[in-house]
């Protein structure tokens, strides 16, 4: 699934060319494998199924804007191997960007696909409200807000979470570390942590994992080092690979992108880990030529048996993200 932009407001002047940039990286993803473009409203609808070939559905659904990652479900099975979408009671980045659907689009999407909507908890301890408008159910339990890109999983146990997202008051306000760690278990079967606390220079997602630490195999992460003497990141990078490398983990490292520049001059979080692994294929951004081209390179070492495309995506960092962000796969087992 990949999200349309339709809300001109949130993009500003970076609105048409994220749509060019976007309609570029589905006509490719859709070589790979069928593609549903998410649109929020008829228009768009009207607009995405006259672009695209017989390969791309449309589906109309309530949407705020491109970001499904973040405002979609966590596929899983429950304890009788059933596939259920957990619900992240999004509160739109702990209160930062409300756009009306997005908090909808979780619910719709289960409905669509057949699953069992499942909400989210944690046992509160001295529970107070908080910026995010943190929910209580009716068991003193606190909803837990999350965003999926907030956390990576290997499949096998393992976790590499985003401490300054979860653990952020605008998001979970009395959230303790342990408790976090028993929600993943229960939610995710992750039993082995590694928590994150570094940030990409104005990333307003307070952290995000897929910007910064990937799992490309079992026990294989993939993270950044800095590009150029004007890195804006150049220190949280090389905290990042310190951390990991004092897990159990082989950890490569690729090229940033190195100072990626709004029009006001001020740095963006454009980052290369922002890709999308698909059937066959792996996409990734590309904000300029020299450390892009570097970073294909090495990601070809590390995706032997996948075709590695980059594309450009200066527009879209500059609604916020990139290629994992505005995209969530579906599970193949839902669809059989």
């Amino acid at each position: 699934m990949v999200g349309w932009p339709r809300l001109r407001e949130e993009w500003g002047t970076a609105f048409d060319g994220a749509k060019r940039e976007i309609a570029q990286f589905i006509r490719t993803l859709s070589l790979f494998t069928s593609v549903a473009v998410i649109v929020g409203d008829a228009t768009s609808s009207k607009e995405v199924g006259e672009q695209f070939s017989e390969r791309v559905n449309v589906l109309q659904l309530p949407l705020g804007d491109i970001w499904l990652r973040d405002t979609g479900p966590l596929f899983g099975k429950d304890k009788n191997q059933q596939w259920i979408g957990v619900l992240p009671n999004f509160n739109f980045w702990g209160g930062k960007f409300e756009m009306d659907g997005d908090r909808e689009f979780g619910k719709a999407i289960c409905q669509f696909l057949n699953l069992k909507p499942v909400s989210s908890f944690y046992e509160r301890n001295g529970y107070k409200l908080g910026v995010g408008k943190t929910e209580v159910d009716n068991y003193g339990r606190s909803a837990f807000v999350f965003e999926n890109g907030a956390f990576d999983l290997n499949g096998k146990g393992s976790a590499i979470i985003s401490e300054k997202c979860i653990l952020n008051p605008n998001r979970n306000p009395d959230l303790q570390k342990e408790c976090g760690e028993r929600w993943f278990a229960t939610f995710t079967g992750a039993t082995d942590w590694i928590w994150l606390d570094d940030i990409l220079e104005n990333d307003h997602t307070d952290g995000h994992i897929d910007n910064t630490a990937r799992f490309v195999d079992i026990n294989h992460v993939v993270c950044q080092r800095p590009s150029g003497s004007d890195d804006p990141n150049r220190e949280v990078l090389i905290s990042i690979e310190e951390k990991l490398r004092r897990t159990n983990l082989e950890v490569t490292t690729i090229p940033s992108p190195g100072l990626v520049l709004d029009e006001e001059g001020e740095p963006l979080p454009a980052s290369h880990l922002n890709f999308l692994i698909s059937n066959g294929a792996v996409i990734f951004p590309i904000y300029e030529a020299l450390f892009s081209e570097r970073a294909k390179k090495e990601f070809r070492q590390i995706f032997p048996s996948r075709d590695v495309i980059g594309l450009p995506a200066n527009n879209i960092i500059k609604g916020g993200g990139a290629f994992h962000c505005m995209t969530l796969e579906i599970p193949k087992g839902i669809l059989t």
